[in-house]
């Protein structure tokens, strides 16, 4: 038997990025999510508390991204759909596009660690 392949979809390359890194996240943190690491990948999980740390500290935040954003715009860097020199990927402004859809993905990948552990 032959392994899957996932190919995430997403509106917004970055959105895309940014559902994976939740994803990889739930997978090393989430006790439900960590059997597939044991049957598709054949590891064991480590969890230790600065692994987990480490996992958390990957994930997208609306704070890293505005960061990196004001940086692109400081250095010329223009949108590639419209050209605009300003806080926007894929012509969607940073506030409130991006930045809701990252808190939203957080809440999502965090609340379903914090709040149903066994379930994940």
């Amino acid at each position: 038997m032959g392994r899957s392949r996932v190919q995430p979809t997403a509106g917004v390359s970055n959105w895309g990025g940014y559902a994976v890194a939740c994803g990889l996240y739930l997978l090393h943190t989430c006790p439900s999510h960590q059997r597939y690491l044991r049957k598709g990948l054949g590891l064991e999980p480590l969890a230790s508390n600065q692994q987990l740390q480490d996992w958390r500290s990957n994930l997208p935040s609306v704070q890293k991204e505005e960061v990196f954003l004001k940086t692109l715009v400081r250095f010329g860097i223009r949108s590639g759909k419209t050209g605009n020199l300003a806080m926007e990927v894929d012509g969607l402004t940073f506030h409130p596009t991006h930045s809701d859809m990252i808190s939203r993905l957080l809440e999502v990948t965090l609340g379903s660690t914090t709040q149903n552990p066994p379930d994940c």
